[in-house]
């Protein structure tokens, strides 16, 4: 992006070089009427093209749950806010599954159009001056050095914040105005004729020159540290490159010979179209069939070309060269625009809110797949008038596991009469057993134990739902099953679990000292696979699901035996600790699969329940509880 950034620069001045005669108002509205016809119609179509086909093929889910959001705001020209404001590191794996990443340097682009034509139209108009008058001199210095102030203000925000805030660096317009303006402060000085080569020699030099720094950019940058230092590299680079290819000698030059040979100069008046089209088809192909096959990467080439194509010679060029867009009024085009733009935005939201009914995923059917989705599962009234039963509290402490059994503890909640309160903080596993808490679990459980003595009162109960099995099913990619055990049974992994073993006596008796019952539960079964994602037609294929949606018990119970002792160690050692376990419920073959007798799942992901999964849970969780008596 950041050579894109400077050629952008470069070109957007050179589109407004020859407007210093123009008043204000024509000036600005011719602007946006040009950009708005160059970068629009192609862009809408791409982005409701796009939301049409991620409603139809990406499930519902947290590696998808900013789709929705980032495609919207990339109607507007703000996608980029949207990337640097959420939760996900700037090169997230969950970041690269979002097919409207990319629109997030065209968003900053945008932005930089609001502020620069008024800028570069004060130092247009400097040349046209007569008598300089003080005031008009104050505006030729602002003019002139505006531009250079606010590129070396950019710099220097630009080295703070990717040391500080790298989001913030890497996506919003401030750490990257400095970028694009290289490339205008490179026009005006091509404009006086300084930095054009007078040799072919200097322009071939030039040339190889910045692909060498280019390229070295590319291939020795750190990822996380972006835009600076490492931007530099490919903006200079690019700069160098540019001067390589102006002036008249360049010309007859053999590097700009090759650089405009008829297949580099086609590639680059599809470019726009390439860059809109590239990144969706490759994230689809995530979704779908998978991309790391040399089939699906052909195809992927093959894909992003056609659309391209069909963009630049049946959207792009029909529109560039209509005759009635040329005797259109500016003002009137870009009210149009904005008119249709919005138009289009609608359009997309409604795609959105109707994903539900047009996703072809098998995971529309949220009432079996999504824990938590449905709040009316349980019978209105309790089925229980036991005195002893109704009215107790149950607080459910953990991480995404203990969300993951919201719809089990709503039904529990509604047969029982009892009321749960929910401590949920991801990647926190209180008392989890395979390792010691970090700070931030430290501060989750300190927060939950607080409110907890507070609220509780002796017969209530504290349930300790986590992971406490290996992962062996990514979200991104297929895992090495061999490595994980290994991994599993090492000196390290032992260590953790002697020391979250320890750790888990003091947890477990400030829960009871509260009075309440703490309640462990046992490790859960788990797959390779998440089944979300490779249960459809179009995905089943995909390299994610190549584990399989299956596992032996006698693997599952191996895995479970470090755990199981360490929960032996602490039942022995506790009063008012009690263990529900829900494996043999779920895992009633010698094979487990993650769905059940109907085909339904047990599980969403690798580990976190689906509904279905819950709702076979919850007679057992419920007969466990009334067991415990007053």
């Amino acid at each position: 992006m950041d050579v894109f950034f400077v050629i952008s620069g470069y070109v957007i001045s050179k589109s407004l070089a020859d407007k210093s005669d123009w008043k204000l108002s024509r000036y600005i509205s011719g602007f946006y009427k040009r950009r708005l016809a160059r970068i629009m119609p192609a862009l809408l179509v791409m982005l409701l093209a796009t939301t049409v086909a991620s409603a139809l093929f990406i499930p519902s889910s947290w590696l998808s749950r900013s789709i929705d959001s980032t495609g919207l705001s990339a109607f507007f020209g703000c996608s980029n806010f949207s990337f640097a404001w959420n939760n996900e590191s700037y090169f997230s794996p969950a970041v690269d599954l979002n097919p409207f990443l990319h629109t997030w340097s065209l968003a900053l682009e945008e932005q930089f159009y609001l502020v620069f034509p008024l800028i570069f139209y004060f130092r247009l108009r400097k040349k046209d001056v007569g008598r300089v008058t003080n005031r008009k001199a104050i505006t030729n210095i602002l003019s002139d050095y505006s531009l250079s102030a606010l590129a070396v203000l950019s710099f220097i925000v630009s080295a703070f914040e990717s040391a500080g805030h790298v989001k913030n660096a890497y996506y919003l317009l401030p750490s990257r105005f400095w970028e694009l303006a290289v490339g205008t402060m490179l026009f005006r000085q091509h404009s006086l004729d300084r930095f054009v080569p007078k040799r072919k020699s200097w322009s071939n030099l030039l040339i190889l020159t910045g692909l060498g720094i280019v390229g070295a950019g590319f291939l020795m940058a750190e990822q996380g540290a972006f835009p600076f230092p490492w931007a530099l590299l490919p903006v200079l680079g690019t700069a160098s490159l540019i001067c390589g290819t102006i002036g008249r000698e360049s010309r007859t030059a053999a590097f700009q010979k090759i650089l405009s040979s008829p297949v580099l100069t086609y590639v680059g008046r599809i470019s726009y179209s390439l860059y809109l089209w590239h990144w969706p088809v490759s994230v689809l192909l995530r979704w779908t069939f998978g991309f790391t096959s040399l089939f699906s990467k052909g195809l992927y080439v093959l894909a992003t070309i056609i659309l391209a194509m069909i963009s630049y010679h049946f959207i792009e060029t029909p529109i560039h060269q209509s005759s009635l867009l040329k005797k259109q009024e500016s003002w009137k085009f870009v009210a149009a625009s904005l008119a249709i733009i919005a138009a289009a935005f609608f359009c997309a939201w409604g795609i959105w809110d109707s994903k539900s009914e047009l996703s072809l995923s098998v995971t529309k059917n949220t009432y079996v797949w999504q824990s938590g989705k449905y709040k009316n599962d349980g019978p209105e009234k309790p089925s229980t008038d036991d005195p002893t039963i109704r009215g107790r509290k149950l607080f459910a402490v953990g991480d995404s596991h203990t969300a993951a059994y919201r719809t089990m503890l709503n039904i529990v909640s509604k047969e029982l009469g009892i009321e749960v309160h929910e401590y949920e903080q991801g990647d926190c596993a209180v008392a989890g057993l395979l390792k010691p808490m970090d700070e931030r679990t430290e501060v989750h459980y300190k927060d939950a134990l607080r409110e907890i003595s507070e609220l509780a009162r002796p017969g209530d109960v504290v349930f300790l739902a986590a992971l406490r099995m290996p992962v062996f099913a990514d979200q991104f990619e297929p895992t090495n099953i061999d490595e994980i055990v290994e991994d599993f049974f090492g000196e390290m992994a032992v260590q953790n679990r002697k020391q979250a073993l320890k750790e888990a006596h003091t947890i477990i008796d400030s829960f009871t000292d509260t009075g309440a019952y703490v309640v462990m539960e046992a490790p859960l079964p788990v797959l390779f696979a998440p089944p979300y994602r490779c249960s459809d037609w179009f995905n089943k294929m995909n390299p994610i699901g190549a584990n399989g949606l299956t596992v032996s018990r006698a693997f599952l119970e191996k895995m479970r035996r470090p755990v199981m002792e360490s929960i032996f160690t602490l039942s022995n050692g506790h009063e008012g600790f009690f263990v529900w376990d829900p494996f043999p419920i779920l895992c009633t073959d010698e094979i487990f699969s993650a769905y059940d007798q109907k085909g339904e799942p047990i599980f969403w992901d690798g580990d976190h329940l689906s509904g279905n999964g819950n709702r076979i849970l919850a007679p057992s969780f419920e007969k466990f509880l009334i067991s415990l008596g007053p």
